[in-house]
């Protein structure tokens, strides 16, 4: 059965966490909607709804300058910020991302902007390639083709595939990242739509709810 998380204030926004809650269970995230009570002056306010520190939407939600809700629904989506990079076996990429990743065996990931000191960064940079394998800090990606060179910086790695499971324990927050160049809105009313994955078998590789 699907359920709603509420969270709310009226106070003028600012740019800051504006709220967070700790998971009491494991969920899928079906939807986010959020509302404004005044909108911003001059400039849009962007927002974002996070798990660990980490984006699950697909880009920041913006409100424009004058509106009250957002331009462009927000689309929900795995996220990873890439640290780090080695070859695996010739065949397989072993990204580093930071511990609380939302990623698990069998999700299918685009990865982007790596790039590399050294040989071709090629292989490291693809899409529609499968998750083998997880750990609190890295994903292994199997069916690389060619042989990437010596990691350097940058990277991401998303998935628009697979539900998104937050586990028991981790930390859900909703964040304003920047507010309206003249008159920052005023108020807000987020609601988070979710389901209660009683089949721990959703629960992501990267977390899991012994780990908090």
């Amino acid at each position: 059965m699907s359920k709603t998380f509420i969270f709310n204030d009226a106070a003028t926004v600012t740019a800051a966490q504006l709220a967070a809650l700790t998971m009491p269970f494991t969920a899928e995230i079906t939807g986010v909607y959020l509302r404004l009570n005044t909108g911003p002056v001059s400039s849009a306010a962007t927002f974002d709804v996070e798990v660990a520190g980490t984006s699950i939407v697909s880009a920041a939600i913006s409100v424009a300058a004058g509106a009250v809700v957002p331009t462009t629904a927000p689309t929900l989506r795995k996220n990873g910020a890439i640290t780090g990079a080695v070859n695996g076996a010739g065949v397989t990429a072993v990204y580093t991302v930071a511990a609380g990743h939302l990623f698990k065996v069998g999700d299918v990931v685009d990865v982007a902007s790596v790039t590399v000191s050294a040989g071709s960064a090629v292989p490291y940079n693809f899409t529609g390639k499968q998750v083998s394998a997880v750990t609190a800090t890295t994903i292994t990606v199997t069916g690389i083709e060619g042989t990437p060179g010596t990691y350097s910086s940058g990277g991401t790695i998303v998935c628009t595939t697979s539900p998104v499971v937050v586990p028991a324990g981790a930390v859900l927050s909703f964040d304003c990242d920047a507010v309206g160049s003249s008159t920052a809105g005023t108020g807000y009313t987020l609601a988070i739509r979710y389901t209660e994955a009683a089949d721990i078998s959703k629960a992501p590789g990267g977390l899991d709810a012994s780990r908090f």
